[in-house]
């Protein structure tokens, strides 16, 4: 709400080159004041301003809700599937994955295990003892731990074997790529829009650019982090003979 008053200027002087028509409900003879007579301003203080303004309406979409719930779903499934394998005996007891729910994605604790019994193919729980030691002496005798099925597990080791057989490809291809940079490196913010057509992989930053310390390294530029080469491969800079292909042209023209 704002006040009316403050519309109106301090002197009645000025008060004569005021619209009349912001002064509707004035009488005639304040309206018509000129320099001589003097208005009273009484009558102004009762008055007020009401301004609303009315708000959007959030129109839902089905199939976006839809959309964003699955995504969400599989995003747990893949972040929860790295913890485990990165873990020595691939798996982790729940009052630690508790400490996980930032990046899990998750605000709730007593949804992770609900979470988990979602994906029996993927995931098991079960129990394991406590370890014997003086920090855990008034704590239970076992404790719920959570890992991955053996179908799922085996199907993890696939995926890993396979990455790493084509490791050595995707080292070439960003080799290759930095020989052909003028200044012979790339910043890591432009590989990542380049990286899925190249077949990199989402973590090719943390894993790929420093598998190979031999081929390229992540350096510091003023412009941000870049992927510099270190070793020109002569064999990646032969050019490729060009294919003959036989046309059946009799006048055969450039």
């Amino acid at each position: 709400m704002m006040a009316l008053t403050q519309l109106f200027p301090s002197s009645p002087e000025k008060l004569f080159f005021f619209p009349s028509f912001l002064l509707p409900s004035l009488p005639l003879e304040i309206r018509r004041c000129n320099l001589i007579t003097k208005p009273s301003f009484k009558k102004l203080g009762s008055l007020s301003l009401n301004v609303s303004c009315s708000a959007h309406k959030i129109v839902r979409s089905p199939s976006l809700d839809r959309h964003v719930v699955k995504h969400n779903r599989v995003r747990f499934v893949q972040k929860l599937k790295t913890l485990l394998l990165s873990k020595p005996k691939h798996y982790i007891p729940i009052q630690i994955l508790y400490k996980c729910r930032s990046y899990l994605c998750i605000e709730n604790p007593r949804t992770i295990v609900s979470m988990i019994r979602r994906y029996p193919t993927i995931f098991e729980l079960f129990t394991t003892p406590t370890p014997h030691l003086p920090i855990n002496a008034t704590k239970p005798l076992s404790q719920l731990c959570v890992r991955m099925t053996s179908a799922a597990s085996s199907l993890a080791m696939q995926e890993l074997n396979l990455k790493s057989e084509i490791s050595d490809k995707l080292a070439t291809k960003l080799q290759k790529l930095l020989m052909l940079s003028s200044h012979r490196r790339l910043l890591l913010s432009k590989l990542v829009h380049i990286g899925p057509d190249f077949g990199l992989p989402p973590n090719f930053r943390s894993r790929l650019c420093n598998d190979y310390p031999d081929k390229f390294k992540i350096v510091e530029t003023s412009y941000g982090r870049a992927l510099e080469l270190v070793s020109w491969d002569p064999e990646l800079a032969k050019q490729m003979p060009s294919p003959e292909v036989d046309r059946g042209l009799i006048v055969d023209r450039p």
